[in-house]
């Protein structure tokens, strides 16, 4: 599916019209993205030196031939370059980070990661034998963390909650501190920090690092290198202070409107949903290869009816700053008996369309060779996909996906059984096609 295209924002705002960003790494400013013998790098050829647009001599270079790879191939959000890191040795080094330093400050990235296990795309640096820095790193789950390791000193350690589907995709990374706490944005949604040993959170930045030597992109340097970053970057910013909430929405549209759109989809549903055997993890995957920035929250709870989402809407999602929803509710109330729930189907749609949200509505699948199932019961579930087969028509913001009638197999009330995984959950392949249902439903959307 081809990325939308805005053209080059070069007569709008850019981060150089703001004083406080330090350092702005542009895969896209070519002149800036060199490979060996200072000559600007094509498509698949190393990078030696990342040099920063804002800020006198700034250059991120390679160490040993280390550097990353330039992808310029157009598959890049809306067709941008960027550049991969290949998880085993790369990684750029700028070796006076004193440049950097203040008691405020903020680090936005527009990223990628494809990593399983832990890695560090950016991070302060300390090569003697004092262990002094602070690193962003994506963990094994897919959970973004923040660490300040002080030496002696107990670390403090933070990451975001589990349910964020991260890995696969692009999306917009914002860490930022006021000197007294640190926080984490992703793509324009602020999600709380988890204190993961009990140390507090300080709010400690670049000049809180005594006896730093350097910074890097792609990797952890302390004595020596650990922690290396499996996936892709496109844009770095760094500042040296806090911005105000005016500047910060100047560089969220900026983002948007040189990448294409970055969504925020909250995937709302029960076990069908639910990660890891859920399709939202793949929903992520799907959006992030088709030239998208994308941010999937899972928001799947087993066994949950349509009241119980309903519920979770209204304190999880709306007014969270999400731009899309995708829903996928009432297994649970055809297979308990208690009844299709329509009131509730309908609050969360009006309820997301008067915030201007676009919504996906997914007809749930078949289950008839489950334990639990009746001829009532698929009287039920064929009432409730009927009346989510209606909603698309009513309202151009209500996108459709006709799941039930894709999965179930013509001589039964069951799934294919190619799509069946236990009778009543669907098999892996049968997430991915959803997830790639849902993609395209999700880009019709005005």
């Amino acid at each position: 599916m081809p990325a939308y295209h805005f053209g080059t924002p070069s007569s709008l705002f850019q981060p150089i019209d703001l004083a406080k960003v330090v350092c702005w790494l542009d895969a896209n400013f070519a002149p800036n993205v060199k490979k060996s013998g200072g000559q600007s790098a094509a498509h698949n050829e190393a990078v030696v030196t990342w040099t920063s647009r804002v800020g006198a001599s700034i250059d991120f270079n390679e160490v040993s031939g280390s550097g990353p790879t330039l992808i310029a191939d157009g598959s890049g959000p809306n067709a941008r370059r960027f550049l991969r890191f290949n998880g085993t040795s790369h990684y750029l080094r700028y070796a006076a980070a004193d440049a950097f330093s203040a008691e405020a400050g903020e680090l936005w990235m527009l990223i990628k990661s494809d990593a399983t296990v832990t890695s560090v795309p950016f991070a302060t640096c300390d090569e003697a034998t004092t262990s002094q820095y602070w690193y962003v790193a994506v963990n094994s789950a897919g959970d973004w963390e923040y660490q300040w390791d002080q030496g002696a000193a107990a670390a403090q350690r933070f990451r975001t909650p589990t349910g964020y589907s991260r890995r696969g995709a692009w999306y917009l990374l914002r860490f930022f501190s006021n000197g007294a706490a640190t926080n984490v944005e992703i793509d324009a949604y602020q999600e709380p920090l988890t204190d993961v040993n009990s140390t507090g959170n300080t709010g400690v930045w670049f000049a809180d690092a005594t006896g730093r030597d350097n910074v890097t992109l792609g990797a952890l340097q302390r004595t020596s290198v650990t922690s290396y970053f499996a996936g892709d970057i496109a844009e770095v910013l760094m500042t040296n202070a806090l911005l105000s909430e005016a500047e910060a929405a100047q560089l969220r549209a900026y983002f948007r409107l040189k990448f294409g759109p970055i969504y925020r989809v909250a995937a709302l549903g029960d076990s069908l949903t639910l990660q890891p055997d859920g399709y939202a993890d793949d929903l992520a995957i799907a959006m992030g290869t088709s030239g998208y920035a994308i941010g999937v929250a899972d928001h799947g709870v087993g066994s949950e009816e349509l009241d119980d989402l309903y519920a979770r809407w209204g304190t999880n999602i709306r007014g969270k700053g999400y731009e899309r929803l995708a829903l996928l509710g009432g297994t649970n109330n055809v297979k308990n008996g208690s009844g299709p729930q329509l009131e509730f189907y309908d609050r969360i749609i009006t309820e997301a369309i008067a915030d201007n949200m676009g919504v996906v509505t997914i007809t749930i699948p078949p289950f008839g060779t489950h334990a639990s199932w009746s001829p009532i019961d698929q009287i039920s579930l064929e009432t409730l996909n009927a009346y989510i087969r209606t909603k698309y028509v009513e309202n151009p913001r209500v996108a459709f996906v006709e799941l039930y009638d894709v999965l179930r197999n013509p001589a039964s009330y069951a799934y294919r059984p190619e799509y069946n995984y236990d009778t009543l959950h669907m098999s892996n392949l049968a997430d991915t096609l959803l997830a790639e249902m849902v993609r395209d439903a999700l880009v019709t959307i005005a």
